[in-house]
């Protein structure tokens, strides 16, 4: 029992003294609580001033994006010709190269090229082992002169065994200008 009445004791003494000791005067405690209240108002007069300035940087944004907008539509009706052919004239003389290229590299493991119960179609077997081109188109384009366009597609092409070269499409158009149909 003296044990527990020591514990008490002892309790009640850190709980008086600790509370005389950190208890600071009422001064002080006003001292503080002003400082807060003047924190607090600068805080608030800061979010306002912020607010403020949002608000002016919303309504500038607004201003600025109508007027882009309203610039954009006379931007995008400039006035050009009835026709609608494309310019061929900024790339006079300069040839229009393209290359589709149609290669494989095939490597097989076992010797049997067909499952059994499958049926092979028509040029359906496998193929040589290592690199390959299949089909493979080149297109030259240009002006022939200032009246003439011209255009050229040959394909690299490979028929039972033998690769050839085809002529796949040639076509010469006229200019404009030149007073002939197109």
């Amino acid at each position: 029992m003296l044990k527990i009445k020591f514990r008490v004791a002892t309790c009640l003494l850190a709980v008086l003294a600790s509370s005389s000791l950190w208890a600071a005067g009422h001064q002080e405690v006003e001292l503080l609580r002003a400082e807060i209240a003047a924190m607090k108002a600068a805080h608030e007069e800061r979010i306002l001033l912020l607010e403020a300035k949002l608000e002016e940087v919303a309504v500038a944004k607004v201003a600025v994006k109508s007027e882009a907008v309203s610039d954009e539509i006379v931007a995008v009706v400039p006035m050009r010709p009835a026709t609608n052919r494309r310019s061929i004239k900024k790339n006079l003389f300069n040839p229009s190269i393209g290359l589709i290229f149609n290669g494989q590299y095939t490597q097989h493991e076992t010797a049997e090229g067909e499952i059994a119960g499958f049926a092979v179609g028509h040029e359906g077997e496998r193929g040589g082992e290592g690199f390959a081109i299949d089909h493979t188109e080149l297109t030259f384009s240009s002006t022939i002169d200032d009246k003439f366009f011209g255009s050229l597609t040959a394909a690299i092409v490979k028929h039972e065994g033998k690769t050839e070269i085809e002529l796949e499409e040639a076509f010469i158009q006229t200019m404009p200008g030149l007073g002939l149909p197109t």
